[in-house]
């Protein structure tokens, strides 16, 4: 019934036998002209460049799609089938850059935004390379000469800790006794340590670095550039001058970055202590004179302060140690365990709200006074801990 197939099958051989016999029947159009009369689908072949030879993944997506229109004749439609060439964008114009000879004078510079050789590569290096690799490969494909140089910070601490490390030096004092010429040229030596690793990383994800002409921060070419930048930006008045609060390296005696002092993180129990702010006038329950235990984490902004908060539902009792008068939260009296105390009455914290205080310092005093140094109600006071006035 059926014609026996050969053990041995050309399928190249067949392919043609089958593509010459549609076209000698002309199927295609055939296959039109006996469904003009029928209800139109049309289907536009998302268009491919027309610069190359079809590959695997033009021909996988056209079988794919070839089932659309497939589907439509076979419900008895029309169905106009063209095909389409995209015309735009980079592909043209880099062949006819080609032909014209256009591609060698554009020149495109890329300098790595470089990170820290002290360490290895991390995720946050490698997403970030990979994003940046985006701009030489965009300027690659619009037929630029792309320059792309790989870059080292290494001014700041990280390479300074290493080398204090190694040297066993603790604190700038001795650094001046080991010599500051000495110093800094160990930080250079230190720089090239671990470039290799970098390089091994950096071309395992599929990026083109030239690590052979790399560029350091201290170079003397890159700082003068840095410089004439700074100087450009202060000309057009674009530089001025500010204060910011930021972490400071008491064994560095420098202020310190973000990332710097992230770098040696540590978890600490934080020193809390308690101190006692005077009541400056009569108010409700509270009497001229009376101490308010206040509890803090950080000491160190006690200067600065300019309020006591309080919680307004919690119950604060008014204790009398060695006739002198203190508020404390009431669930926090064991705080004051080892005074013989009397206590003398209680209050809710909303009718302490108000209540002035006599500030630990005086340097802002009376540039604030009706305006701070009162307490005020605060959702973050508790009692779990301290005295229940912070």
């Amino acid at each position: 019934m059926f014609k026996r197939i050969e053990n041995n099958i050309d399928f190249a051989e067949n392919e043609d036998k089958i593509s010459n016999y549609w076209n000698d029947i002309d199927a295609f159009q055939k296959s039109l002209d006996i469904r003009k009369e029928s209800k139109i689908f049309r289907f536009y072949d998302g268009p491919p460049f027309p610069t190359g030879s079809p590959h695997y993944g033009n021909l996988l997506a056209g079988v794919i799609k070839d089932i659309v229109p497939r589907y439509w004749t076979m419900r008895g439609y029309f169905v106009e089938r063209r095909f389409g060439w995209d015309v735009h964008g980079l592909p043209i114009e880099m062949e006819v850059q080609k032909e014209l000879g256009l591609e060698e004078s554009k020149i495109f510079r890329f300098y790595d935004g470089p990170p820290f050789p002290t360490g290895s590569p991390h995720y946050g290096n490698l997403l970030a390379g990979v994003i940046k690799d985006i701009v030489p490969r965009y300027w690659t494909m619009r037929g630029y000469f792309v320059e792309r140089r790989f870059g080292w910070d290494v001014h700041g601490l990280p390479i300074e800790m290493e080398v204090q490390k190694e040297l066993g030096l603790e604190d700038p004092q001795d650094i001046d006794d080991y010599g500051i010429d000495k110093f800094n040229e160990a930080c250079r030596s230190q720089v090239q340590t671990n470039t290799e690793n970098w390089e091994k990383i950096t071309r395992k994800i599929g990026r083109w670095v030239d690590f052979e002409n790399d560029y350091k921060t201290m170079d003397v070419g890159f700082m003068e550039s840095v410089w004439w930048v700074f100087k450009e930006l202060f000309d057009k008045n674009l530089i001025y001058k500010d204060y910011k609060v930021l972490p400071y390296s008491w064994a560095a005696s420098t202020p310190l970055s973000n990332f710097e002092a992230n770098m040696d993180y540590r978890d600490v129990e934080d020193p809390s202590i308690f101190f006692k702010l005077k009541a400056r006038k009569d108010f409700n329950k509270v009497s001229k004179d009376d101490y308010f235990l206040v509890w803090t984490t950080t000491p160190w902004c006690i200067p600065g302060n300019l309020a006591i908060a309080v919680g307004k539902d919690i119950e604060y009792s008014r204790v009398e140690i060695e006739n002198e008068f203190y508020w404390i939260a009431t669930e926090r009296l064991h705080e004051l365990d080892e005074f013989d105390i009397k206590e003398i009455e209680t209050a809710i914290g909303k009718d302490l709200i108000g209540a002035e205080y006599v500030p630990a310092y005086s340097e802002f005093e009376d540039e604030n006074l009706g305006k701070a140094f009162k307490l005020i109600h605060s959702d973050d006071t508790n009692t779990a801990s301290g005295s229940g006035l912070v």
